[in-house]
C-alpha cells in the first residue's frame, strides 16, 4: 500500500503545481569543522574570508579543514510554504469496482496529506473508450487533469498539444513545507522531484520515446498479453 500510494502522490503532486512560481535560493553556512581527505589528485584548500586558495602537494594524501563560519556551502533545492488555494484534479481511467476500492483508498490518504486538493475519480469503461472521451474533451477544452493512456494514446494527445511534459517536475529542486495543521504531513517538508529510479526501467523508457525524448507520462500499471492455445481443437 506504501509503494502504490507514494507513486500515485507522486503523479498527481506533477499536477498540483502547473503554474509558474517565484522562488528564493538559500544558503546554508557550514557550521562545523570538516575534514576531507582525498587519495587521487589530492589537494590543499584554505579558505581566506570567502575566497578559497588551493595548492597541490604531489601523490601525497591532504587534509582539508573547513572552520566554523569561514565559508558558506550553497543549498540547491529552493523552499517554499505549499500553496493552500483550493485545487481539483481530474483523474480518469478505466478501473472498475474492484480495482477502484483500492484507488479510492489511496485517493483518500492523498486528499488527507493535502486537504485543500479534491480528485474526482472517473471511470470510462474501457481503453477504447477513454481515449475517445479524452479525444472529445480535448477537442472542446474539457481534458481532464490526470488520466490512464497506452503511450501510444499519449502521443496522439501531444500532437493536440494537450500534454504536459514532466522533465521539469521530475528534476525539480522546489521542497514544499506542509504549514496546514490540518494534514497528515504537518510540518514535514515534501520535495516535489521524482525518483526515477522507483521504476522498473524497461517500463519507463516506454514514456520517454516522444519527440525530444521528454517524459510526458509515468507507468502506472502494466497488463500482460498472452495467446491461448486450445491443443485439442488444433488437432
Amino acid at each position: 500500500m506504501k509503494k502504490l500510494l507514494v507513486l500515485f502522490v507522486a503523479m498527481l503532486f506533477t499536477f498540483m503545481f502547473g503554474c509558474g512560481v517565484t522562488v528564493v535560493t538559500t544558503e546554508a553556512p557550514i557550521t562545523a569543522d570538516q575534514s576531507i581527505t582525498t587519495n587521487q589528485d589530492p589537494i590543499t584548500t584554505t579558505y581566506s574570508g570567502q575566497t578559497p586558495s588551493t595548492t597541490y602537494s604531489g601523490q601525497t594524501p591532504s587534509t582539508t579543514t573547513i572552520s566554523p563560519g569561514t565559508a558558506t556551502t550553497a543549498d540547491p533545492r529552493v523552499y517554499l510554504d505549499l500553496p493552500d488555494e483550493e485545487v481539483e484534479i481530474n483523474f480518469w481511467h478505466i478501473f472498475g469496482a474492484g480495482k477502484s476500492a483500492l484507488l479510492d483508498e489511496l485517493i483518500d490518504e492523498f486528499e488527507k496529506m493535502y486537504p485543500n486538493v479534491t480528485v474526482v475519480s472517473t471511470s470510462q469503461s474501457n481503453y477504447p473508450t477513454l481515449r475517445d472521451t479524452i479525444n472529445g474533451a480535448i477537442m472542446v477544452g474539457q481534458a481532464p487533469t490526470l488520466a490512464l493512456a497506452y503511450p501510444d494514446h499519449v502521443a496522439t494527445y501531444l500532437t493536440a498539444k494537450a500534454v504536459q511534459k514532466l522533465d521539469n517536475y521530475i528534476n525539480s529542486n522546489v521542497v514544499y513545507e506542509i504549514t496546514d495543521p490540518t494534514s497528515t504531513l504537518y510540518g514535514e517538508m515534501v520535495e516535489v522531484a521524482l525518483d526515477i529510479e522507483d521504476f522498473i526501467d524497461p517500463y519507463l523508457k516506454e514514456n520517454n520515446q516522444y519527440p525530444g525524448g521528454y517524459y510526458y507520462s509515468l507507468p502506472y500499471s502494466k497488463s500482460t498479453e498472452t495467446a491461448a492455445v486450445n491443443r485439442t481443437v488444433l488437432k
